[in-house]
């Protein structure tokens, strides 16, 4: 038997798209960096840098959502394209107003209209694997693949920027991230001429054509999922400051994304029996309780670095898992519309739990934090457990 992987690696179409998912992701993880250094060298002022930061990601959730509608009823190639072409725009315009000591709030607005611009590779690659894989494997594997390429791409943007600012400076990261937004699009337009336009525009849907309860329940899920994430991106900082070393919060961060990494490459390869929403649960036990656990480890490093891998070992197929119900609980012609709202609801449900937990470091000692994903991850699993019937019927 051939493995997945290899399938798809030689399916036309798959490796270049899953290229410019990467190159796109990559943008992502070093403009919310980018914008911080620059706005804060240019103004000199950390608060503004923060809303600048805050403005580009909500700017990229309610673009997201509006792309995936577009791209149900245009097809991909014409929604990445202008949209790339755009957000390139947006971001010389930030870069170049800023180094011109331009006000502030042209700054802000050019954030807004870079954040709402990224080009939604990623959903439309999501939306056209249903298309191009005929087993239910390969599709499962190619949405692990899809998210390899996403959370690697994510990890290398920072370290990206921190390139960039030894060179020349951070706004050579925006110069950068410019020209590959402009590579992203273009390699995912290229990949598309080939596509038949009827196969991948579906009619005009109505909210209930989407909102489907079983994609209610996975839009809940993912809500509850990405608020624990929201507090884990304080409660690491926080709980490596308290104790001295805040320089370790990176490797902290780095565990994680390495076990969701490793976790979504061995969900891809294997068939795993039992239906979905089973496999969905055990990951969020799974990953629930290493948060469990964490909250006990934190005087250790070691032991927080290995449980810490666990519990990103434990989301990677929560993730996948996710993506791929939708392909159950929608018709065929909303999956981009339906994964873009996945992606919409998880960062603005990491946006408020980020939050709220920074209002909560300040009542509670840090590690505490740690439970929050642990509780919600376990809410999560018996709301799953409840709505399975909705998860497979749609």
């Amino acid at each position: 038997m051939t493995h997945p992987y290899l399938t798809l690696v030689r399916t036309p179409g798959v490796p270049v798209r899953l290229g410019a998912v990467f190159v796109s992701a990559v943008t992502l993880g070093m403009m919310s960096l980018t914008v911080v250094l620059c706005v804060r060298e240019w103004t000199g002022s950390f608060a503004l840098a923060g809303v600048a930061s805050g403005l580009f990601s909500l700017g990229n959730a309610a673009g997201i959502a509006l792309q995936g509608r577009l791209l149900d009823r245009a097809g991909g190639g014409a929604v990445v394209g202008v949209a790339g072409a755009v957000c390139a725009s947006a971001i010389l315009v930030f870069v170049v107003a800023g180094s011109a000591g331009a006000p502030s709030g042209v700054l802000l607005v050019s954030v807004v209209v870079a954040g709402g611009t990224v080009p939604a590779v990623t959903a439309a690659v999501r939306s056209w694997l249903p298309s191009a894989l005929v087993s239910e494997h390969d599709r499962t594997a190619s949405y692990a693949l899809l998210s390899v390429a996403f959370q690697a791409a994510i990890a290398v943007g920072p370290l990206l920027v921190s390139v960039c600012v030894v060179v020349a400076g951070p706004a050579l990261g925006g110069l950068v991230a410019a020209v590959l937004v402009g590579v992203a699009a273009g390699m995912y337009v290229r990949a598309a001429r080939s596509d038949h336009p009827a196969s991948l525009r579906g009619r005009l849907a109505g909210p209930g054509d989407v909102l489907t309860r079983g994609l209610r329940v996975v839009l809940a899920v993912t809500a509850m999922t990405g608020v624990g994430f929201g507090a884990v991106v304080v409660a690491l900082p926080a709980v490596m400051t308290d104790r001295g070393t805040p320089a370790l919060s990176g490797v902290l961060f780095a565990a994680i994304a390495v076990g969701e990494v490793c976790g979504a490459l061995a969900y891809g390869s294997w068939r795993w029996r039992g239906r979905r929403p089973l496999h969905l649960v055990l990951g969020l036990v799974g990953s629930g309780g290493a948060y469990a656990t964490a909250v006990v480890a934190v005087p250790s490093t070691v032991v927080l670095v290995v449980v810490l891998f666990v519990s990103g070992m434990a989301a990677g197929p929560v993730a996948i898992v996710l993506s791929a119900l939708i392909d159950d609980v929608t018709r065929r012609g909303v999956v981009g519309r339906a994964y873009a709202l996945l992606v919409s609801t998880n960062l603005v449900a990491i946006a408020g739990g980020s939050a709220a937990a920074g209002f909560m470091a300040d009542l509670m000692a840090p590690a505490l934090l740690l439970g929050v994903p642990a509780g919600l991850s376990g809410i999560a699993a018996g709301w799953t457990l409840a709505c399975r019937q909705s998860l497979l019927r749609g």
